[in-house]
């Protein structure tokens, strides 16, 4: 599965959103998923910065493995927002919950 993540985004620079794939128990397989990022309120490129889809692999004895988002801080006065991380295409696991969601507090 993956967490859900909530922080407030700062008033400049960028703050990481790091998202955590998490199995149920280790393999002795390797295992893998695809990583995207998209939909929700939150506006790619001037809400957050959009990272190359991506596959995370797990080793044989791994349990986790980090995934981050870069999100935008600005001084704009906004309601919260959010952008959702979807698992897809397990190779050696099934996912149990494939999508993580990111709110974006303003400060």
């Amino acid at each position: 599965g993956i967490n859900d993540v909530t922080m407030g985004e700062g008033n400049a620079g960028t703050s990481a959103f790091t998202f955590t794939v998490t199995l149920s128990a280790p393999s002795a397989q390797t295992v893998s998923v695809d990583v995207s990022v998209g939909g929700g309120s939150a506006t790619p490129g001037s809400d957050y910065l959009v990272p190359m889809p991506t596959t995370l692999v797990l080793v044989p004895g791994d349990v986790s493995e980090s995934f981050t988002v870069q999100v935008i801080g600005d001084l704009v006065n906004e309601a919260d927002e959010t952008f959702v991380v979807t698992l897809a295409n397990p190779v050696n696991a099934t996912l149990g919950d494939a999508q993580g969601v990111g709110t974006i507090q303003n400060e």
